[in-house]
């Protein structure tokens, strides 16, 4: 993604490291117990930490922007985060 980007890129819904332990209490609890181990068991679900973005855009990116996941009514929005990623030559510096 990062080469074949020449202005910028967004990674929507990123799990975050951070409240790995909540989000997936929510998950158990909003799905059961058996529904949860029947759906996701077999599956490794990947989270990362926000600053693991910045270490890894910056550079070649000037700018990196990290924001919370808002979508009213959207279960997983509290766990989540969105990184948007510009190259110096997409920023408009005021005069």
């Amino acid at each position: 993604m990062v080469a074949a980007s020449r202005t910028g890129l967004a990674v929507l819904e990123v799990p975050n490291a951070a409240h790995r332990p909540e989000a997936l209490a929510a998950r158990r609890l909003q799905m059961g117990e058996d529904a949860y181990e029947e759906m996701y068991s077999s599956l490794s679900h990947q989270y990362y930490r926000r600053d693991w973005f910045r270490e890894v855009l910056s550079p070649p990116f000037a700018c990196v922007d990290i924001v919370d996941q808002e979508l009213d009514g959207y279960f997983n929005a509290p766990h989540r985060f969105n990184v948007f990623a510009y190259r110096a030559a997409d920023l408009e510096i005021p005069a």
